[in-house]
């Protein structure tokens, strides 16, 4: 988010006031994006999406009374897909990950593939005090639907936890932060994803529709395949509804309905 609004910040010099900023002064930004830094149009949307939530602030505080952002339509993107790893290649890049002595990625792939999280935007975000009792507490500002959210830790990550003796240090830390450890200040949002991509090249998987978002559907498929019980993905995914939940597993090359359709009379 920091990302987004500098190129806010980089292109703002010439308006006054958020109270003079209109509509004409959004369309500018967003036409500045496109023409100007030649940025895609999902990280267009993503950045217009951004600097908005911040004029909404503005508005709740009543220091402006519209938000000009809310007139701009999003612009056509492809779908983005994330691949999960199979079996071979999760094995694989665990093992060079595990060689490596990178605990750390190794810890962000695994609260990734057992907590479904949002690598980025929920998983960054996470101080110690927002894992409790064996659940973690994804707060409203980090979680994609706006609103606190709980994800309950499966048992193996709890292991690992206690193997890294995480809450030995201070609630107030965030979980991921500077020399490999738990520290006051986050860790830059883009370096752990680096650092995986490295290992992917080096395992040859580049390419492939792989990140570290591919942990979470992997996560998902072997959970799936353990229980196939659809209202614990849907929970566990925080999903709204089980429509969402099919839907995802279809996406994965799942499907929810299998057992019954095994039932198929001759």
């Amino acid at each position: 988010d920091c990302s987004r609004f500098n190129k806010f910040l980089d292109w703002l010099d010439a308006i006054p006031s958020a109270q003079s900023f209109n509509v004409d002064h959004a369309t500018q930004f967003s036409d500045y994006l496109i023409l100007k830094l030649k940025i895609s149009n999902r990280s267009r949307n993503n950045t217009i999406n951004t600097i908005s939530t911040l004029f909404n602030f503005l508005k709740s505080r009543k220091i402006i009374l519209e938000n000009p952002f809310e007139a701009l339509t999003k612009l056509p993107t492809e779908a983005k897909k994330h691949t999960a790893f199979t079996k071979q290649q999760a094995d694989l890049l665990k093992a060079e990950i595990i060689k490596a002595k990178d605990h750390q990625l190794l810890l962000f792939i695994s609260f990734i593939y057992y907590c479904a999280l949002r690598p980025r935007t929920e998983l960054l975000t996470l101080k110690i005090e927002d894992i409790q009792s064996g659940i973690i507490k994804i707060k409203a500002q980090h979680a994609k639907n706006r609103t606190t959210e709980f994800v309950k830790i499966p048992k193996p990550l709890v292991d690992i936890l206690d193997h890294y003796k995480i809450f030995d240090f201070p609630q107030s830390f965030y979980l991921f932060g500077k020399k490999d450890q738990p520290q006051p200040e986050p860790l830059f949002e883009n370096s752990l994803y680096q650092r995986h991509q490295r290992f992917l090249k080096k395992c040859k998987l580049e390419n492939k529709h792989l990140d570290t978002y591919s942990w979470k559907h992997t996560g998902v498929i072997a959970l799936w395949q353990a229980t196939k019980d659809i209202e614990l993905i849907r929970t566990h995914c925080r999903h709204k509804d089980l429509g969402t939940s099919i839907k995802y597993l279809r996406d994965l090359g799942l499907f929810a309905d299998n057992q019954k359709l095994d039932q198929f009379p001759e």
